[in-house]
């Protein structure tokens, strides 16, 4: 009878959602050198086709673009257009084009699949 209690603790929890983590080691601000950075980003569905991005300055929704191998997502602030790529070959690009303008791109991998 231990199975009964955790077959109700599923059938609470809701579906698992999966998410895409991604870790960026560099910051790049344009016109600048590049940078050591610890930045940090996840993707999630959030429903139908909607996807949600949350970094440690915002959340945002978005959408996945489908391109080939490569996953690319686009995300919109009231300033700012987000993108970010997730290369078949693990790196990531994530780009933040401001008003300005001006741009800041983060050099990274993720892992996972929203």
């Amino acid at each position: 009878m231990r199975v009964l209690p955790f077959l109700t603790v599923l059938l609470f929890a809701g579906p698992l959602q999966a998410a895409t983590t991604c870790v960026f080691t560099q910051e790049c601000l344009e016109g600048e050198e590049c940078a050591e950075t610890s930045y940090s980003a996840e993707i999630s569905a959030a429903g139908g086709e909607t996807l949600t991005l949350t970094t440690d300055a915002e959340t945002l929704e978005g959408r996945k673009i489908a391109s080939g191998d490569n996953q690319h997502y686009v995300f919109e602030a009231p300033s700012a257009a987000h993108f970010v790529t997730d290369y078949a070959d693990g790196a990531a690009r994530y780009t933040i084009h401001m008003d300005g303008p001006f741009t800041i791109t983060y050099h990274g991998t993720c892992e996972g699949a929203p």
